[in-house]
């Protein structure tokens, strides 16, 4: 569906909640895995916008270092479907074998 995509990116993002300006709806304060797919060229990383999906991994009323740590160790365990999701929606095919770690920044699944 999507040939020119050929890996996805991961990343567990704190969100302080509001309004989505690109969907429009309320979304809750706390932590999200976000899938996204892109292409890597060259050296160059190329991200379609819009692309990909979301998963609500822990709902706080505040950011603090222990629940960066454990929306992290959430993710690993939720990863496998947001992954299966995003193969299915774009066409992609990745590595089952490859493992997946999470710090507060993103991380790669290829």
């Amino acid at each position: 569906m999507f040939p020119e995509l050929n890996r996805i990116r991961l990343s567990v993002r704190y969100s302080p909640g509001g309004v989505n300006a690109f969907t429009c709806r309320n979304e809750v304060r706390g932590y999200y895995l976000l899938a996204s797919p892109e292409k890597a060229k060259l050296g160059m990383i190329c991200t379609a916008f819009g692309l990909g999906g979301k998963a609500l991994l822990l709902e706080v009323t505040r950011r603090s270092k222990k629940r960066d740590e454990e929306a992290c160790r959430l993710a690993e365990a939720i990863s496998p479907q947001l992954i299966a999701w995003c193969c299915d929606e774009y066409g992609l095919t990745v590595d089952p074998t490859a493992e997946i770690k999470f710090a507060a920044e993103g991380r790669f699944h290829a």
